[in-house]
């Protein structure tokens, strides 16, 4: 994106009422970490794997260390 907020690419993420609330970036893949409508979810490149499901959760945060181990964050 550029400062005036051009050239933007907007993603919509697998899952009903989904929401991203942190981003990393690891060896040139994407993570978001967040919730949907039944739970806590991340996504990878856009794909979304669940965390829970049926559940009053979020993921709040998100990092993937050096031995691609993932660590969320929330409730």
């Amino acid at each position: 994106m550029d400062l005036d907020g051009s050239n933007q690419t907007q993603t919509e993420f697998e899952g009903s009422f989904s929401e991203g609330q942190r981003i990393t970036i690891n060896k040139g893949d994407i993570y978001v970490g967040g919730y949907f409508q039944n739970g806590s979810c991340f996504w990878k490149n856009g794909s979304k794997t669940n965390l829970t499901v049926n559940a009053d959760s979020m993921s709040w945060g998100i990092e993937v260390d050096q031995d691609n181990n993932l660590f969320s964050v929330g409730y």
